[in-house]
């Protein structure tokens, strides 16, 4: 969240990164609910660093 907004970073097809405002919905410690803002299949930065900014490019990491 910044100035009253939320955000997050998505991957682009470029493996660039992606500022994408989002709208949350409920909340817990494990779980987000995002009414608008992502779409299926959007791959989202899920720990992200302070030093991330628009159309850096990144590196995926595969948890298999």
């Amino acid at each position: 969240k910044e100035l009253g907004e939320y955000y997050v970073y998505v991957i682009g097809s470029d493996s660039r990164l992606i500022r994408r405002t989002i709208t949350p919905g409920i909340q817990s410690d494990l779980y987000a609910e995002v009414k608008e803002g992502l779409s299926a299949g959007d791959k989202v930065v899920l720990n992200p660093s302070n030093d991330l900014s628009n159309g850096l490019l990144v590196k995926e990491k595969n948890d298999e």
